[in-house]
């Protein structure tokens, strides 16, 4: 399986795909739109949509084998949040109303099994706090993993706009699968991103080199990478 992370407007995706074996899945972690960590202008923002589209092109004509997940960017235009920064605020309404009519081309999170080991793909990270009070499920992490996996995503729209707050007397409020940062974790569980029984696999925090660990693979570092079936160990492509 191959694992792309954030692409805002970068095209290093195209030679990803093209080292897929054997018709395997390929995976997009989100955040497709707004430029990051470059010039940001008018020009800028035009390729991200201009990479959108290809992605989505290649999308439909592999629809059973590629996966296109939401990323805080995109679901920031979709339901108004205006809170991503960049942010295009001039084709704001425009991008929503793309984003609109592509919506059924995505989704919020997507499960894996492999060798009995279940891997769970989101943008930022999932955060058993944030998932057991905003995602009301009674029976289990795994009922509340599904039920946002087969979910419209617009059914989550208020709680999923939610950033990590700790200060002052404020309660604490962890951020939600496309808000959460991998510092975030690192306060309260030292590192640990558990999620058990789940092998968590996400992009959204920017990082030089990935972050690959016995539980969590963090991986946007504007390079794709290999998930292997059999061994369920991720390498650079």
């Amino acid at each position: 399986m191959i694992i792309i992370p954030d692409t805002h407007g970068l095209d290093f995706w195209k030679d990803a795909v093209s080292k897929r074996q054997n018709n395997e899945k390929i995976i997009f972690l989100g955040d497709y739109l707004d430029p990051h960590g470059g010039k940001i202008n008018k020009a800028a923002f035009e390729q991200c949509f201009d990479n959108l589209c290809q992605i989505l092109e290649f999308k439909k004509a592999n629809k059973e084998s590629c996966i296109l997940l939401f990323g805080n960017h995109e679901l920031s235009y979709l339901f108004g949040w205006w809170t991503t920064n960049p942010h295009n605020f001039c084709r704001h309404f425009a991008y929503k109303k793309f984003l609109k009519k592509e919506i059924s081309n995505f989704q919020l999170m997507h499960v894996e099994q492999y060798d009995s080991k279940p891997f769970l793909f989101s943008h930022a990270g999932v955060h058993p706090s944030w998932i057991k009070k905003y995602v009301k499920q009674k029976h289990s992490i795994e009922a509340a993993i599904e039920y946002l996996t087969i979910s419209p995503v617009k059914k989550f729209r208020r709680r999923l706009n939610y950033l990590t707050i700790e200060r002052g007397f404020f309660p604490k409020r962890w951020g939600s699968c496309v808000w959460l940062y991998l510092d975030d974790w690192g306060k309260i569980q030292h590192g640990k991103l558990g999620l058990d029984p789940y092998y968590q696999i996400f992009g959204h925090s920017a990082l030089s080199n990935p972050i690959i660990t016995e539980t969590f693979a963090a991986l946007d570092c504007g390079k794709a990478f290999r998930l292997d079936e059999i061994r369920g160990v991720i390498t650079p492509l």
